[in-house]
């Protein structure tokens, strides 16, 4: 009971001091697989987006390779040496939702550190982790009722 109150609150329209609420806007299709997920297992959005980015920011560190670090290290420099990154095309004239999260502050940090020295740009990055979230939590789920079926 105690878990559904502390969720309330930090899913509230007033995210404590150490929350950052931000929107992504990700594809129509990435947004009506996330709002069934959420709908079907009864979660609230900003709570299930909340953790979906969380899984897949940790997911994709704990799969990080040497090729991504030499690329992240090759961007540290160049940003240090006054280079600036070239930025992708902005996809939001392609049809797209704004999705609202909020992240703790060092979560935020870390993953604008990883875009950073990615190449990507926040939202990107963002929008990446919400999709491999989406797909181990999926994956996840269909592992348990297979299981328990």
């Amino acid at each position: 009971m105690a878990t559904d109150k502390l969720l309330t609150w930090l899913s509230s329209g007033h995210p404590p001091a150490k929350y950052t609420k931000i929107t992504l806007y990700v594809s129509t299709r990435l947004d009506l697989l996330f709002r069934r997920a959420a709908a079907k297992d009864d979660f609230r959005l900003v709570d299930f987006a909340r953790v979906l980015v969380t899984l897949g920011f940790t997911a994709t560190l704990l799969n990080l390779d040497e090729e991504w670090a030499a690329r992240a290290q090759k961007r540290t420099l160049l940003g240090q040496l006054g280079v600036k990154r070239s930025y992708a095309e902005r996809t939001m004239s392609r049809g797209g939702v704004w999705v609202s999260v909020c992240l703790p502050a060092g979560v935020l940090g870390l993953v604008e550190e990883y875009a950073h020295s990615s190449g990507l740009g926040r939202n990107q990055a963002l929008q990446s982790f919400l999709r491999v979230g989406l797909a181990a939590y999926l994956k996840g789920k269909t592992t348990l009722l297979k299981a328990i079926a």
